[in-house]
């Protein structure tokens, strides 16, 4: 089971049909912005060296443009072009390997016009429902809440249901304001599907996207000796386990630096994650970030060029899991 969740920045059908610049088409990377998506999700051997070959069971899109603001209402418009656009071309692609046939879940609209986009493969993957998540006082999450897809693990028996959950939590401003965000990656420990109190067993889920902080930042409460800090992620932990290192960046600066800050050429900040619930694993699977930059074929020649054609497609590298 190969997953995939990747922010790409307010992501209308319009921008899918974005061109890539020379350096992108000349070396296979992408034609426009649909190509190069595509063939980071379905593994192709170009971007082999940032991501495995195997092509995703699941494509989590975040920040996906849809018509509507009235959560948990279906999406419309740019979405549905959107999921409808890629699920072709990524079934294209796959059209020789049995093991793969694409699909899209109906989209829920999770805050003003925006939903996330989960594009899974129907061979390993059984849609059971979807939806826009509520906490246990039956409210949504503000500014934007969690999208839930259940599906059922195909020739599992039992049946072993998977969530995929996404998240564009709220934006925080480094290095000083984090309250938003970390606030918000607590809160979703209101959730009672996220918390699985009263689930036993505990299901096979994976929560992630773009959470705009990490478990290392925190804000201050109360006030001089009873001051205390608040983490990221400290209500999810357990059952939830993060693999990746504290302080991982996964953003991508406006603009390529050649003489680096810190050693940073390109990246920003650590702002996405997958967490992992998986009770029937003894390890949990190690969170990687698809560097499409630094990993690139083209990088070493054509670092700047490089970094701009990641640029047209989002701010954000994708991130994976497999398990």
């Amino acid at each position: 089971m190969k997953i995939i969740y990747w922010n790409i920045f307010k992501l209308g059908s319009s921008k899918l049909n974005n061109k890539m610049n020379a350096t992108s088409v000349a070396n296979g990377l992408g034609n426009n912005l649909n190509d190069y998506v595509v063939k980071v999700a379905t593994g192709d051997a170009v971007w082999g060296g940032a991501t495995s070959t195997t092509p995703v069971d699941a494509l989590l899109i975040i920040e996906l443009v849809s018509g509507g603001n009235k959560k948990d209402a279906a999406g419309s418009g740019a979405c549905i072009r959107v999921l409808k656009a890629l699920k072709a071309a990524m079934n294209t692609v796959v059209s020789a390997n049995a093991a793969y046939v694409y699909d899209y879940v109906p989209p829920k609209v999770i805050g003003p016009r925006e939903t996330v986009g989960v594009i899974y493969n129907t061979v390993s993957l059984t849609y059971v429902s979807a939806a826009a998540m509520r906490d246990t006082a039956n409210t949504f999450l503000l500014p934007r809440t969690a999208m839930w897809a259940r599906f059922n693990r195909v020739g599992t028996n039992p049946v072993r249901p998977l969530n995929l959950i996404g998240i564009h939590g709220p934006t925080s401003s480094p290095p000083s304001d984090y309250r938003n965000a970390v606030a918000f990656t607590n809160a979703l420990n209101d959730v009672a599907q996220i918390n699985q109190t009263a689930i036993n067993p505990k299901e096979d889920t994976c929560l992630g996207g773009d959470f705009n902080c990490d478990p290392k930042n925190y804000y201050k409460v109360g006030s001089q000796s009873k001051q205390r800090q608040i983490f990221g992620f400290a209500d999810l932990k357990p059952p939830y386990a993060i693999t990746l290192a504290n302080g991982t960046k996964t953003s991508l600066l406006k603009s390529f630096n050649a003489g680096g800050v810190g050693g940073d050429k390109y990246l920003s900040q650590p702002y996405d994650n997958i967490l992992t619930v998986l009770p029937t694993l003894v390890n949990a699977p190690p969170v990687l970030v698809v560097d499409l930059v630094g990993n690139a074929p083209t990088y070493g020649t054509s670092p700047a060029a490089t970094f701009n054609a990641a640029r047209i497609v989002s701010d954000h590298l994708p991130m994976s899991v497999s398990f």
